[in-house]
């Protein structure tokens, strides 16, 4: 994002506008262990996974978990791309997405408990 901050600066028509960009979040970044826990949960429910392939500035607070030490992955939820996002006004939670994660995080549970 510094990057497109810095490339907008410019100068046309003699009209000079210049942007400046503070990022305050921590990175999210997903711990190896913790990716491999979910995979584990996901692939016992019977639920395909697929990995995100490029960063992400999804969660502004779910990078500060892993400043404080915490091994975390994330788990998006997904709709479908046609959904919209989940911020617009016209968002509308899908109330038929609750059981499925509710057996994703049984699952991911009931693996844990069967490697303690």
């Amino acid at each position: 994002m510094a990057q497109i901050a810095k490339k907008t600066k410019r100068n046309h028509h003699g009209l000079l506008c210049a942007h400046e960009y503070d990022d305050v979040f921590a990175a999210s970044i997903k711990e190896p262990e913790a990716t491999a826990i979910f995979a584990n949960g996901l692939e016992r429910a019977g639920i395909g996974r697929r990995d995100q392939k490029v960063p992400s500035v999804g969660s502004e607070d779910f990078g500060q978990f892993g400043l404080s030490g915490a091994k975390a992955a994330m788990l998006f939820l997904g709709s479908s791309p046609d959904w919209p996002r989940v911020h617009p006004p016209d968002y509308d939670f899908r109330d038929e997405l609750i059981p499925v994660g509710i057996r994703i995080f049984s699952e991911t549970l009931a693996a844990c408990l069967d490697n303690s």
